[in-house]
């Protein structure tokens, strides 16, 4: 009897497995990307504008502003110096994935800078002289990853190397940057030899008119230049074949051997008593950092 009560047991058992739909998981829906639509308004000042995303589902937004700049939020200011068309170009981001949209802002003319944070700081609403920091640390350069300083100038480099540290970066309120060598400039070395290559120049300081036409452009001269405020950093940008800061050889590309059309820098500070910006040099693995103080 036992043995029976058993064998239907365990038949049960195999029935009711049999029985038992197999299980399937659910599928969840994402469904489309929310749309990445945005409107264009302008704002109180010249050539400023507000950027809108339309979108209510999209839980980030990400801006590139057509003039080498990003921003990241639902609404954004953006401010246009110079006229020309800029295409703006959103991506939202949703649960379905993302979207971009893009439309182009014309700006007609080009716009004085306003005299607020950086620009206030470089100009004092009107023009301002900086010279290298006399003090020491005026130049810096080291890896990357700023884990240590390979070499930096000290009180004896001002001694060194007079012509450097009596050259004048000149910022005016309207963009116009000024370079003055003040008759002399460092011939830089690279290697431990004078750089470029061919300057025919030794190390040190040389007269103006000594330099090589081919060179000149890194001389005197007056250029334009723009800032660009992000929430991840503010640039500067000096434009003009020649315009740098402190060392010729130092570009955007790494060490250069001819003159720029244009250089970028980093704005480490700018304030009413201190200007420090560097550059990132891919050759080399490393950076150059510059330190400024008014005139």
């Amino acid at each position: 009897m036992k043995r029976w009560n058993i064998i239907g047991l365990v038949g049960a058992i195999i029935f009711g497995l049999v029985q038992c739909n197999p299980y399937q998981e659910s599928k969840i829906e994402l469904g489309e990307p929310a749309p990445a639509d945005f409107t264009i308004e302008t704002d109180t000042g010249m050539n400023s504008f507000i950027l809108t995303a339309q979108s209510d589902e999209a839980f980030l937004f990400e801006w590139d502003l057509g003039n080498g700049t990003t921003a990241k939020g639902k609404e954004v200011r953006v401010f246009y110096q110079l006229k020309g068309n800029y295409q703006i170009i959103l991506t939202a981001f949703s649960q379905g994935g993302h979207s971009t949209a893009s439309q182009v802002i014309t700006v007609a003319q080009d716009a004085p800078l306003p005299c607020t944070g950086i620009i206030e700081a470089l100009t004092n609403c009107s023009s301002k002289s900086w010279v290298l920091d006399p003090a020491g640390g005026a130049l810096i350069v080291g890896p990357s990853d700023r884990s240590t300083i390979w070499w930096q100038a000290d009180p004896q480099t001002t001694i060194d190397r007079p012509c450097s540290f009596d050259d004048e970066y000149i910022f005016y309120e309207d963009g116009t940057f000024e370079y003055k060598t003040n008759g002399d400039k460092w011939v830089d070395e690279e290697g431990g030899a004078p750089w470029p290559s061919d300057i025919g120049l030794p190390i040190g300081c040389a007269d103006d008119s000594q330099w090589p036409a081919k060179y000149a452009d890194w001389l005197s001269g007056t250029f334009s230049y723009t800032v660009s405020e992000s929430a991840n950093d503010t640039t500067l940008t000096l434009n003009g074949t020649g315009a740098h800061l402190a060392l010729y050889k130092a570009g955007n590309p790494g060490t250069v051997s001819t003159p720029q059309s244009a250089i970028t820098y980093t704005v480490v500070e700018a304030s009413d008593t201190a200007l420090s910006v560097d550059i990132e040099m891919p050759d080399i693995g490393g950076y150059w950092q510059f330190n400024f103080v008014p005139k």
